[in-house]
């Protein structure tokens, strides 16, 4: 994040990955701040959600640096870093 109304435009990455993960999670709110647009989901199965979120998760607004926090449990449990921006099928095969 960095220009002015760079973070309102994020609102729509948002409501895309809440309408994604409906069927298997919910959205928890969001946070802004120290550069970061945080959005915060949770459910049972954080790699179905994430699988879910995946297509919200490409495009110009996720901007390299941006990452996703997979956490398997709750408190101290394993933690998984996805970096973003993640590819489109078509560019990692290549084409």
């Amino acid at each position: 994040m960095g220009a002015d109304g760079e973070s309102f435009a994020l609102y729509d990455v948002e409501d895309a990955v809440e309408s994604a993960i409906s069927n298997v999670g919910s959205l928890d709110g969001h946070q802004i701040g120290g550069g970061y647009f945080t959005i915060f989901v949770y459910g049972s199965n954080a790699k179905a959600m994430f699988d879910a979120a995946r297509p919200a998760l490409i495009g110009p607004l996720v901007k390299p640096g941006s990452y996703a926090l997979l956490q398997f449990g709750k408190g101290k449990t394993p933690v998984e870093r996805i970096d973003l921006p993640i590819a489109s099928r078509a560019n990692s095969n290549g084409g």
